[in-house]
């Protein structure tokens, strides 16, 4: 879902931002969708990006306790 709403081959691109400063790729990460994480990184994706209050995916991935969205972000998957 996540891809299809911000897909690149739509022009949205995989670096778009809601109304809370959230991408795709911390969308993902939040809610520990490791294949869509490695899908969003392959496309582009700013692995640096943050939310409005400056925390990344790989502190989304912690704070949910998503180890394998951790994993993905640390090419361990």
């Amino acid at each position: 879902m996540i891809i299809n709403i911000f897909s690149h081959d739509r022009g949205a691109g995989c670096n778009r931002h809601d109304k809370d400063n959230f991408s795709p790729l911390l969308i993902a990460a939040s809610n520990g969708h490791a294949a869509t994480i490695k899908t969003l990184l392959a496309k582009g994706a700013n692995l640096y990006d943050t939310d409005k209050n400056d925390k990344t995916a790989l502190f989304w991935a912690a704070e949910e306790d998503n180890v394998e969205a951790i994993m993905v972000r640390e090419g361990q998957l």
